[in-house]
């Protein structure tokens, strides 16, 4: 596991537990994977309320610098919260100590012939598993990957100024089980549709291409990817063009 994990992600990972753990002596990725979304929200809790500025006078400290410290708390707990909820949704057999273990939910999958690909529209990921590239465990690791490459939404929209670090601390204490930031900032009224919109846009366009992943780590090559994404183009044309001719039947 810890080896398909790419050393920017590894270090925004112990970076975050570090921050919101402030454990003693050197933090592992294995620390990290072990965590679960109620300790994870339990911890965050306790730094929050030790570092939010609206006490500030009653801890007798410096607002400002509360503000920086909360600000950090909250970015680091959102960095931990999306990578242990993205692989407590991951199906396969369960680890000791794997996060959100008790969480784990096998995920069923459209079966496979090999090399054929369904009767509907693709990706790219989904083409590549479909044909027989690559396994469902790549498929998996290269959504993660690129989600991972996404700005945090808290932070897009505290960056906008649509949100306050505050009002992201009292999102993620009544947040409703695995329901996402975003649904329950907009059911709480903190934040609109047409601003929830512009803030998955933004997320969209940071992350970058998902056939990166398997050029980087070297699962096919540059030159292949293109035959890759023309065969993936004919794949979802001729799929449109029958929909297309049944429509008119």
């Amino acid at each position: 596991m810890t080896d398909r994990i790419d050393a920017e992600t590894r270090y925004n990972l112990l970076r975050a537990f570090r921050i919101l753990f402030s454990p003693q002596g050197e933090s592992t990725l294995d620390q990290v994977l072990s965590l679960d979304l109620v300790s994870l929200r339990n911890a965050f809790r306790r730094k929050a309320l030790a570092t939010h500025p609206d006490r500030a006078s009653h801890l007798g400290q410096d607002r400002d610098i509360l503000t920086e410290r909360f600000k950090e708390i909250t970015d680091s707990f959102e960095t931990l919260y999306s990578f242990v909820e993205q692989h407590a949704d991951q199906p396969g057999p369960a680890q000791p100590g794997y996060p959100g273990q008790s969480e784990r939910r096998n995920t069923p999958r459209e079966k496979r012939t090999e090399g054929v690909p369904p009767d509907r529209e693709l990706m790219l990921g989904q083409y590549l598993y479909y044909t027989g590239r690559i396994s469902y465990r790549t498929l998996l690791d290269a959504v993660y990957w690129q989600r991972n490459q996404r700005a945090r939404y808290g932070s897009i929209a505290r960056n906008w100024k649509i949100i306050s670090s505050k009002d992201i601390l009292s999102i993620m204490k009544l947040r409703k089980g695995k329901e996402k930031f975003g649904e329950c900032a907009m059911r709480l009224g903190f934040i609109d549709s047409y601003q929830h919109n512009a803030i998955i846009k933004n997320q969209m366009c940071s992350q970058r291409p998902i056939g990166e992943y398997f050029v980087l780590h070297n699962i096919i090559s540059s030159r292949d990817l293109e035959t890759v994404l023309h065969g993936l183009n004919i794949h979802n044309h001729l799929v449109r063009m029958r929909r297309g001719s049944c429509g008119r039947q």
